[in-house]
This record gives structure tokens, sequence and C-alpha cells, in this order.
């Protein structure tokens, strides 16, 4: 499981797979942390539909791993 490790993975490579069931905080960035808890795809959703879901960044659950992606996409017009 990621511990302080995990902000200095995502400096490199701005993406951190976290393996489920967590059970405790994880902290990703500053203002990001993935709660304990999330054990299940249902775990997840209702921290995904909650008020302390991140607004940035691209979080998935797949495969009993959470995958978190801060990275930022160039669009082009």
């Amino acid at each position: 499981m990621p511990t302080a490790n995990a902000t200095e993975a995502l400096k490199r490579t701005e993406m951190v797979v976290v393996p489920v069931p967590i059970l405790s905080d994880v902290v990703i960035a500053d203002d990001l942390v993935v709660p304990s808890g999330i054990v299940d795809l249902p775990s997840f959703r209702r921290w995904a539909q909650s008020d302390d879901f991140p607004k940035r960044g691209r979080i998935d659950y797949y495969h009993d791993r959470i995958t978190v992606d801060l990275s930022m996409e160039q669009l082009r017009p």
C-alpha cells in the first residue's frame, strides 16, 4: 500500500495506483486524499458522489485498484 512515497511517485509520473481495500487514508497530493474505508466498488461510488471527492484529476476504480492521474491533457483547437 502506498505511503508517503505516493507523493514522490506522483511528482515523477503524475499517476498513482492504490490497491483496495484502503485501511488508512492515502495522501496523494496536498489537496487529494483517498480516504480509508474504500473496500469495493460500492464504497468507491459513495466516495465519488460525496462532496469530499476531488474536483481535479482523473480517479478511476478498476480491478480492485484506484488509479489517480493528475496529468493535464493537452487540447488543441
